[in-house]
Parts: structure tokens; C-alpha cells; sequence
């Protein structure tokens, strides 16, 4: 028996049978050394009404198509800052998100515009209700337990590339 490792999932190479942990152990590895993985995801961290969250930012159009989708866990003062291409009324849905978030959609300038709560695994349409550049999603009651509410500024956002 041969196990094939690729990170493509085109090509690769093969190696003979081993034990199941090794097996895991190559599979990390590979993972771990792939060029997606070596440079990790870009993080930022934001300040508002004097709470702090530390956000990975979705730039790429397959970043922000996938947001949070298929993850199981979030930490309570982590989420995902979306910067979106150009300031709009951009929308939100959750479809295949498990996680139970809410999200606000942010200005350019940094002012937060709204906050809307949304249910897992929906395809309810969440939209800005003017010209926003970023959304922070983040666990539900993040922004009323900080008493980060429409209008409060957000610091330390990035600037588009």
C-alpha cells in the first residue's frame, strides 16, 4: 500500500504504508510547509469604545467568498475583518457557517455603521446600510457586551493594497 501526499491535489508523491500516527504526522507536515501556510493569515488587531479584538483579514475574492465558513471555533475576542474591494452596500450570508456571529459593517473612515446579528447556517441577506469598506464579523454578543454600537470608530483598521 502507498499513501500519496499532495497539497494540490494534482501530483504529489508516494510513499510506502506506514502506522497511522506517522501517516498523520506526514499529513501536518506537508500542511505545515505548504506556501499557504507559511506565511499565515494576516492579522490585525482593532480597538473600539476601548475593546480590543484580534481579526484575520479576508482581502482576496476566495477569502471573502469564504469568510468563516466550515470553521467550528472562534475565539471570544477574535473574528475577521473583511475588506472589501471598494466602499458599497455589501452583503453578508452565513451558508455553511456553523458559528454563530454578528457583524458590522464598517465606513472608510472607520465608523461603524451597523450591527446585525445572524443565524448559522442561513441565507438571509445581511447588507450595509450605506457605503461600507470593511465588515468585522465576531461572536454575537462581542460588540453590546463592549458597548461597541453604531457610530462607536474603529481603530487600527488596514488600508487597501
Amino acid at each position: 500500500m502507498k499513501i500519496r501526499l499532495s497539497a494540490s491535489g494534482a501530483g504529489g508523491f508516494l510513499l510506502p504504508a506506514a502506522s497511522a500516527r506517522w501517516k498523520r504526522a506526514l499529513v501536518l507536515a506537508a500542511a505545515l510547509l505548504s506556501p499557504a501556510c507559511a506565511a499565515g493569515p494576516e492579522l490585525v488587531r482593532l480597538e473600539a469604545a476601548g475593546a480590543a479584538i484580534e481579526a484575520e483579514v479576508a482581502r482576496s475574492p476566495e477569502a471573502l467568498s469564504r469568510g468563516l465558513m466550515h470553521r467550528r471555533f472562534l475565539c471570544e475576542d477574535c473574528g475577521m475583518l473583511f475588506l472589501y474591494p471598494a466602499p458599497g452596500r455589501w452583503c453578508m450570508w452565513m451558508k455553511n457557517t456553523a458559528l454563530d456571529l454578528s457583524i458590522a459593517f464598517v465606513s472608510a473612515e472607520g465608523r461603524i455603521l451597523a450591527i446585525e446579528r445572524m443565524a448559522p447556517e442561513s441565507e438571509t441577506r445581511h447588507c450595509a446600510p450605506s457605503a461600507a469598506l470593511f465588515g468585522l464579523e465576531a461572536s454575537p454578543d462581542w460588540f453590546s457586551r463592549r458597548r461597541v454600537l453604531p457610530g462607536s470608530l474603529l481603530k487600527g483598521l488596514p488600508q487597501p493594497r
